[in-house]
């Protein structure tokens, strides 16, 4: 048996490396070029991150939890200006939605994170009141 293990391994050795070794890996998906950031978008973004570092010097959970919350949702906005596209229909424009409910259309990829903050969205509201 290891007489037939050791030619096999000629045989692989002959025969060069493995295409897949050669080329490009198939794979791989090609990397979309990115246009730069809308300004709105970097804004809320910086607004976030100043949230998130007053979050964790106020007093209050409430007042923390509130104001992180907020961080989360301008978040959430500058994802929707990146990717966002307008609504095409007057019926669906009509419609006032949450970012939170939008945001899995825009991406999929945050749809646990939308389904997590639209359900503390009520508690932000009695912290902040």
């Amino acid at each position: 048996m290891a007489h037939s293990s050791a030619a096999a391994a000629r045989r692989r050795r002959a025969a060069g490396p493995a295409p897949s070794l050669t080329g490009p890996a198939s794979d791989v998906h090609p990397v979309l070029r990115r246009a730069a950031a809308p300004p709105a978008a970097l804004d809320l973004l910086a607004q976030a991150r100043a949230g998130l570092d007053e979050a964790t010097v106020l007093d209050t959970p409430n007042e923390r939890y509130a104001t992180a919350h907020l961080a989360a949702l301008r978040t959430a906005a500058a994802v929707l200006a990146a990717r966002g596209r307008p609504e095409t229909s007057p019926r669906a424009r009509a419609k006032i939605r949450s970012a939170w409910e939008v945001l899995p259309e825009i991406a999929p990829e945050l749809t646990e994170w939308s389904a997590l903050f639209a359900s503390g969205a009520r508690r932000r509201a009695r912290a902040e009141a």
